[in-house]
């Protein structure tokens, strides 16, 4: 099990770094084959992306990918409604929580899908 932790973790971390969602790939694990909470399984995610996150920030400033006053917006919003989110997290049960990223992970796989066809045609 050590081994296919270790996987899961590389496999997210790399996802994450390139933002394909590593976030996700690592809750599905730890909540499908580890049996972890998702509140839980939410919080060791916040963990993990924290240094996920600065070595891409640098790497990406270092390579010259995007200009900070590009993004600087998103970043500014996202710190701000991540603490309804957290609250949100806190007061709702955690099959309500499962509930709603199980939706959110099908309609962005449905809107991935449907532009791989519009590109296609």
């Amino acid at each position: 099990m050590i081994v296919l932790t270790f996987l899961a973790a590389l496999v997210s971390g790399i996802c994450a770094s390139m933002g394909l969602g590593g976030g996700s790939i690592l809750i599905l694990f730890l909540t499908f084959f580890l049996g972890v909470d998702r509140i839980v399984a939410g919080g060791v995610n916040l963990l993990f992306f924290i240094p996920v996150a600065l070595v891409s920030v640098f790497m990406n400033l270092k390579n010259k990918s995007y200009k900070i006053k590009e993004v600087l917006p998103y970043a500014l919003s996202g710190m701000i409604f991540s603490i309804p989110g957290i609250w949100l997290a806190i007061y709702l049960k955690s099959d309500m929580v499962s509930t709603i990223f199980g939706i959110a992970l099908l309609l962005m796989g449905i809107r991935e899908g449907i532009s791989v066809i519009r590109n296609k045609s």
